[in-house]
């Protein structure tokens, strides 16, 4: 969408790369895992948009990396 033809509603395109990695043995009980997002740390706007007097953009969350341990009983 573009007010008055200046496109302040325009997002750029952009890419984004995540992964995990689980290890889980044969018959073990447990796994680990962990997970990263946005890998190349990429600044992105989820929306924009503007009131009487404001014009704003919601950021998208940066790089991440965690970690998960689980148990079957």
């Amino acid at each position: 969408m573009a007010i008055g033809g200046v496109g302040a509603y325009r997002l750029p395109d952009y890419f984004l790369m995540g992964t995990h990695l689980t290890v889980r043995p044969t018959h073990g009980w447990w796994s680990a895992t962990i997970y990263a997002s946005n890998l190349l740390n990429r600044q992105y706007f989820l929306a924009s948009g503007s009131n009487t007097t404001t014009y704003f953009r919601i950021a998208g969350e940066p790089r991440y990396v965690g970690g998960r341990l689980s148990a079957s009983f």
